[in-house]
């Protein structure tokens, strides 16, 4: 559960975010030959994939059988959490392994690949968020409500940051739009107020994913606090 939460919540969050508003940033800079947003992307995804690949190991050994963690007392709809678990791991999986048949940018296919490659990201990221609330409500996690209410908590901000920075990013669309049409006598100078505007959108993009690390970072730290509470109870 630990590991679930840190990887979801935080490391996807995070990565998707990156994927979608921050492909402008850093274009004149790589890192290993690939751009710095699209390196960022791929390690948050692949710690999301380490992280769950050992989680579900863990709770493999952890359990007896398949539906070891289920109990009489629990609700019906909780009995989707394995079965659930096990589609987000291969979604998971599926993903890295789709970016071998990537193909070239100027390709035709290009955005079949793009919606192919982002339906199996968002899918694995909404199946993952309710099957860690699923497993916090599992009778034998004993873990209580409050963290439940922290992840719905955490899907409300999550929402709300990201309806934010489409609301900047279609802004700006629409001001390097105008810029354009309304051409400036002096080319220089219309480079300089284009340069200026992608500055100040920059920033808010920075300032925001500050936001939306802190705050992520906070509801997560506050479910793992839940969970080790939990834990130690049942250490005494």
């Amino acid at each position: 559960g630990l590991i679930m939460v840190l990887a979801w919540m935080v490391f996807s969050s995070v990565g998707m975010t990156i994927a979608r508003f921050f492909k402008s940033e850093w274009s004149d800079k790589t890192i290993l030959g690939q751009k710095v947003w699209f390196q960022v992307h791929r390690a948050c995804m692949v710690l999301v994939l380490a992280l769950t690949v050992v989680s579900f190991f863990i709770i493999i050994l952890s359990a007896e059988g398949y539906r070891d963690n289920l109990e009489a007392s629990d609700k019906k709809h909780l009995n989707s959490h394995p079965i659930l678990g096990i589609i987000v791991l291969i979604l998971t999986c599926i993903n890295p392994i789709m970016t071998f048949f990537r193909c070239s940018p100027d390709d035709s296919r290009r955005k079949i690949f793009n919606w192919a490659h982002f339906g199996v990201g968002v899918s694995s990221h909404i199946l993952a968020v309710i099957t860690i609330i699923f497993g916090l409500q599992l009778t034998k996690s004993g873990v209580k409500i409050g963290a439940t209410y922290v992840v719905y908590v955490y899907i409300a901000v999550f929402v709300v940051f990201e309806v934010i920075f489409e609301i900047i990013k279609m802004r700006e669309r629409n001001q390097v739009d105008d810029t354009k049409y309304e051409m400036r006598i002096i080319e220089g100078e219309e480079k300089k107020q284009m340069s200026g505007e992608t500055q100040k959108f920059s920033r808010i993009r920075f300032f925001l994913l500050i936001g939306q690390l802190v705050a992520l970072g906070v509801l997560a730290l506050a479910v793992i606090v839940y969970i080790l509470l939990d834990i130690g109870a049942k250490g005494h």
